[in-house]
């Protein structure tokens, strides 16, 4: 008799499977070692820098050293002076700067009248430094009193503004009148000055035909020929003997330093 056939299957039992352990490698980092940081002894100063001279080579033409025209009103001047450092010897391819108002008290600036005049004036100039006089000229209007924010009336002056080679910052400072004491005796700014330092910020009277050193030869210490870039040369003013001209010379360092302000 044969055995019926069973539709069932025993029970396969499928051996366990135990997977391998997976051990991650050890990552280690490297060490990072910050690198040496050389000592100024081992590396030397850096050197220091300095400004110019290049204000003669580009910034030297005579017309901007005339601030009066044909339109100017009031009285026409002449300031002339040198630049000179600690030992008085002069200071070359200096830049000199002017910013004044005009002969009624006026700023051409926005806040002052407008820039746009029809007179043409705008009060500003720049004359660089003689190369071997460290001389500088201007030829201008004499200011008229302006207003200071106390409402006292400041006395007439110039503002000038002073760059040379080695320095970093510009250096203020102010030219008055000597023929205008009485004006000078009720300026609040020149009051603030020590009284026996206010004579640096006073511009003298001279003979427009005295031997200054704007009218001596001035040129390129090397001789560059065809070119004179030094700045101040009054031969080429016809009207040298005609305005009146003042005498400021700008001293840097001494016993007699010429008064800066802090801007």
């Amino acid at each position: 008799m044969t055995e019926p056939v069973s539709d069932t299957f025993p029970l396969v039992v499928a051996p366990a499977v135990v997977a391998p352990a997976v051990v991650a490698p050890a990552v280690v980092a490297p060490a990072v070692v910050a690198p040496a940081v050389p000592t100024p002894s081992a590396v030397g100063v850096t050197p220091s820098q300095t400004v110019g001279p290049y204000f003669t080579m580009r910034l030297g033409d005579d017309r901007d050293r005339v601030l009066v025209g044909p339109l100017s009103a009031g009285t026409a001047i002449r300031l002339v002076g040198r630049v000179l450092d600690g030992d008085r010897k002069p200071i070359e391819d200096a830049l000199v700067e002017i910013w004044q108002a005009d002969a009624a008290g006026h700023y051409a600036h926005p806040l002052d009248g407008g820039v746009d005049r029809i007179d043409g004036w705008t009060g500003y100039g720049r004359s660089p430094s003689g190369f071997v006089t460290g001389a500088f000229s201007f030829r201008t209007v004499r200011p008229g009193p302006v207003p200071h924010p106390s409402g006292l009336l400041q006395a007439p002056h110039l503002n000038l503004i002073v760059q040379a080679r080695g320095m970093l910052n510009a250096s203020f400072t102010r030219v008055y009148f000597a023929d205008l004491a009485t004006f000078n005796a009720l300026d609040p700014v020149l009051a603030a000055v020590p009284a026996e330092r206010r004579s640096t910020l006073i511009a003298t009277l001279v003979d427009p035909a005295s031997d200054h050193p704007d009218r001596q030869a001035d040129h390129r210490p090397d001789g560059e020929p065809g070119r004179r870039p030094s700045g101040p040369d009054v031969t080429r003013s016809p009207d040298f003997r005609g305005p009146p001209t003042y005498r400021f010379d700008i001293r840097f360092q001494g016993a007699d330093e010429t008064v800066f302000f802090d801007v």
